[in-house]
């Protein structure tokens, strides 16, 4: 039986959304922004995540379950395949 994929269901319903703000994002490191969070003294540090950190975070996208959905479909799949080996 294939398996469920909430996860990576949901990476194909924001495809569109996700694909503009990181087409933006990559446009603003290109010149010259960056994005800074504050620690506790209210000071300024240089916010280092990828933009697939960012986006996976916005989205509330689980990279550890899409990572599982993708290897149980990779699992399936050879499955399949090799049911209809000679």
């Amino acid at each position: 039986m294939m398996p469920t994929t909430p996860t990576l269901d949901r990476i194909r319903e924001v495809h569109e959304r996700s694909e503009a703000i990181g087409a933006f994002l990559e446009w603003g490191q290109a010149h010259g922004l960056v994005m800074c969070r504050y620690n506790s003294d209210r000071e300024r540090y240089y916010a280092a995540e990828s933009i697939d950190t960012l986006l996976h975070a916005y989205f509330e996208i689980d990279d550890k379950a899409e990572e599982r959905e993708r290897r149980a479909l990779l699992d399936y799949i050879r499955e399949k395949h090799e049911l209809h080996l000679p």
